[in-house]
Parts: structure tokens; sequence; C-alpha cells
């Protein structure tokens, strides 16, 4: 494992203005967690969280956290940046895949290791907001995918969407191996799976 390249993972902060201030504080808790599994992933990803700016909800509350020393603690430890997704380069923004609950095509097989970063929306809103991920996609120019619960056979309930968290957890058992049917069942927690 050592010297090839990582699967890439962002936490996209760029929807302060949708959450509450209490959301915003979850969504930090989620990331942070989502720190804590990849510094301790058999394989981690490179993880970058983006737009985490002070004076934002989002990045006020992620600062609490202590985030400037995670990448200092740890090498795997979540790159955390006030910028933007916007801010990247055009030609690293063609390379993402931004996880939508309403793409049209799913991900499937492997993760691609260093190819492309896949993007996952940080917004709790307790579904409020339909097509939130989706439209940020369309502003980055980015390509859009959903995760393969259906054709995994993996059932929710409820809305088919996953926490950051859990998205992050899932993403470290596939980059690790695992098919996608044993993530995501082992990223879900009990009350978000379907009865059988």
């Amino acid at each position: 494992m050592a010297g090839q390249p990582l699967v890439r993972v962002a936490i996209d902060l760029g929807f302060d203005t949708l959450m509450t201030p209490r959301e915003a504080r979850s969504l930090a808790s989620q990331v942070a967690a989502a720190h804590g599994a990849n510094v301790r992933a058999e394989v981690p990803c490179e993880l970058l969280v983006a737009g985490a700016a002070r004076g934002t909800q989002a990045g006020d509350a992620l600062a609490r956290f202590d985030t400037l020393h995670w990448r200092r603690r740890d090498p795997h430890g979540a790159r955390v940046r006030p910028e933007a997704l916007e801010a990247l380069p055009a030609g690293e923004r063609r390379a993402l895949v931004y996880l939508s609950p309403d793409a049209r095509d799913e991900l499937a097989g492997p993760l691609l290791a260093g190819d492309v970063t896949y993007v996952i929306g940080g917004l709790v809103d307790r579904n409020r907001h339909a097509r939130a991920s989706a439209t940020r996609a369309a502003a980055l120019g980015a390509r859009t995918a959903r995760l393969p619960l259906e054709s995994a056979g993996v059932a929710t309930a409820g809305a088919p969407v996953l926490t950051v968290a859990h998205t992050v957890h899932a993403l470290l058992a596939v980059a690790a191996g695992r098919p996608w049917a044993d993530a995501l069942r082992a990223a879900l927690p009990p009350r978000r799976r379907a009865a059988p």
C-alpha cells in the first residue's frame, strides 16, 4: 500500500445558508467523526474538508474540534481548508464526482485512486432541501453519481440519504476492498436499515 495513491474524498461545506445553527453543529460533529474514522482506517483516504471559513456556521462549529492540528497529528488527518470547492482549478473541478441521491448514474465497482475526487455534500437538513447536492454539483460543473444502495440490495428506512460520517465509512470500506453491499450495510446504523 505504501507509495500507492489514495482515494480522494472531499466534504463540501458549501451549504451554510441552508442549515440552522444546530444543524451546522451536527455537521461539524459528523466531519470530526469522519476524520477520526479515516485516521483509524485500514486503508485511509485523502480527506479534504472544503469551505470551512471562519465566520460561517459550519466553519465556526468545526473550528471547535481543533482542526488545525488534525493533519499535524496524523499524516492521514483531514486537510481543512477555508476555500470553497469553487477555488479549485477548472481541471480539478472536472475530476469531481459529486455524490447525490438524485444522480442518474450509480457508483459501481471499486473506487478510483487518484483519478477522481468523490465529493460528499456537507448538509444536515432533515430532508428539507430536495436536490440540493445535485444543484450544487451542477454549479461546480461536476459529474454526479449516487451510492449503489439499490443495486447492492441495501434498503433504507426513509429517504436513501446517508449522513456525511456514514458515507465516509462506506467509502473507506470500499477503498479497503469490501464489496459495496457489505460496506453500505456496515455504514448504515440499524435504525436506518429497512426491515427485511
